[in-house]
C-alpha cells in the first residue's frame, strides 16, 4: 500500500516515479488517500486500486494561520489514530507485503515492513520548543522501520535543518523526488505562474497573479492544479487547471519567470528542472517560510510574501542559481532493494 498525504497536491506528485517503479516490478499496489491527491493520483494512475483512508482535512483562514494550525493539533493526532486501527484492517484484508507512507504518519503495521517519506525531520519551531518536538518526531517514527529522506546528504541540502541531522536514528537520504525530467524542447512561455496551497490562500495567489499578468501585457499561464478544471483564457492570461505532466514539463522548462510557492515538492521540481523562481511561502505556515529564507540565503532566489504579491504593480525580478541535482536515480535504487527485501 502507498498512502500520501492530502495537503496539497505535492505528496502525490513527488510520488510518481516510486509508482512507476513498483508497476514496473509487478508489483500490486494499493493507493491510499483522501481529497484532491487520491483524485490527481487516480487520474494519473486508472488502472490502480484506490482506498480512501482516514484523514483530517487542515483548515486555513485569512489570518492567523500559526494559531489556526496550533488549535488544530489534537485533532490531527486523534486522526492518526484513526489512520492506523484503518491501516490494521488493510493489512488483515488485503494481505499486504509492504507499505510505503508519504507524511501519514498513522499509515503504519508492525506486521509488515513500513516506510514513512518526509524531510520534516527538525520542525520550525522556537528553541524552547525544539526538545518537544523532537520527541513527538520520535514518537511518530517509532514504529516505522526505515524513514526515506528525500534530500541530498550534503551541505547544499534542499530543506536545509529541516532534513539535517536525521533525528530519527532510521533515516535514509535518498535524493530529490520529481514527476518531471529535464525537458529537450521546453514550450515558451514568458510568465509563468502556478497556484498551489490550502483556500483561501490558494484563490488569493490566483487572483493576485491575474491581476499582476493582465497589467504586465505579456503572454502568460497560470496552472491552479485543479484535477478536472479545463482551461480559461483572459486576455493575455491562459489559466490551465490540470495540465498533462508532460504539457506541465514543457512549461516549467520553457518559462523565462516562473512564480509558485515555496513547498517542498516545488522546489525540488525546480531543482530537476534546474529552474529559478519567484518563491511565495503560503502565509503562516512555517515549514514553506522557513524553506523560502533557506532558498534565499543559500540558492540566493527572489522571495515575497504573499501580500506583497497582492499589491505588486509589476512583475518582480527573478533571482538565484537552483541548486544541481538529479531526481529519482537513489531513490528507485532504495526502492528496489526494499521490494527485495519483501
Amino acid at each position: 500500500m502507498y498512502a500520501v498525504l492530502d495537503w496539497g497536491l505535492g505528496h502525490a506528485t513527488r510520488s510518481v516515479p516510486l509508482i512507476e517503479r513498483l508497476i514496473e516490478h509487478d508489483v500490486q499496489v494499493f493507493l491510499a488517500g483522501n481529497g484532491s491527491s487520491l483524485e490527481w493520483l487516480a487520474k494519473r494512475f486508472p488502472d490502480l486500486e484506490f482506498l480512501e483512508k482516514p484523514g483530517k482535512a487542515i483548515r486555513y483562514s485569512k489570518f492567523f494561520n500559526t494559531l489556526k494550525i496550533a488549535q488544530q493539533a489534537p485533532s490531527f493526532l486523534a486522526s492518526a489514530l484513526a489512520e492506523k486501527e484503518w491501516t490494521q484492517e488493510m493489512v488483515r484484508d488485503l494481505a499486504l507485503r509492504g507499505i510505503i507512507s508519504d507524511n501519514c504518519y498513522g499509515i503504519v503495521s508492525e506486521k509488515c515492513p513500513s516506510v514513512l517519506i518526509s524531510h520534516q525531520l527538525n520542525l520550525p519551531v522556537p528553541s524552547i520548543m525544539r526538545s518537544p518536538a523532537q520527541r513527538i518526531i520520535k514518537r511518530l517514527t517509532a514504529n516505522f522501520n526505515e524513514v526515506w529522506i528525500p534530500d541530498l546528504d550534503s551541505s547544499s541540502a534542499l530543506a536545509g535543518k529541516l532534513s539535517h541531522p536525521d533525528s530519527t536514528g532510521k533515516g535514509r537520504y535518498i535524493g530529490l523526488l520529481s514527476q518531471f525530467e529535464p525537458f529537450t524542447e521546453p514550450s515558451p512561455t514568458e510568465l509563468l505562474g502556478m497556484v498551489s496551497g490550502p483556500e483561501p490562500h490558494r484563490t488569493l495567489m490566483q487572483e493576485a497573479m491575474v491581476r499582476l499578468f493582465e497589467a504586465d501585457t505579456r503572454e502568460a499561464v497560470i496552472v491552479t492544479g485543479k484535477p478536472g478544471g479545463g482551461t480559461e483564457v483572459k486576455d493575455n492570461v491562459t489559466i490551465i487547471h490540470d495540465p498533462e505532466p508532460q504539457q506541465l514539463a514543457e512549461l516549467l522548462s520553457g518559462a523565462q519567470t516562473i512564480i509558485c510557492r515555496s513547498g517542498y515538492s516545488s522546489l525540488m521540481d525546480l531543482a530537476t528542472l534546474g529552474k529559478r523562481a519567484v518563491i511565495i511561502p503560503t502565509p503562516g505556515q512555517p515549514e514553506q517560510e522557513f524553506l523560502a529564507d533557506h532558498w534565499a540565503e543559500q540558492f540566493g532566489f527572489t522571495v515575497m510574501e504573499q501580500k506583497q504579491l497582492e499589491k505588486a504593480e509589476q512583475v518582480p525580478t527573478v533571482t538565484g542559481t537552483p541548486p544541481v541535482a538529479t531526481a529519482n536515480t537513489v531513490a528507485t535504487a532504495v526502492l528496489d532493494h526494499f521490494i527485495e527485501r519483501l
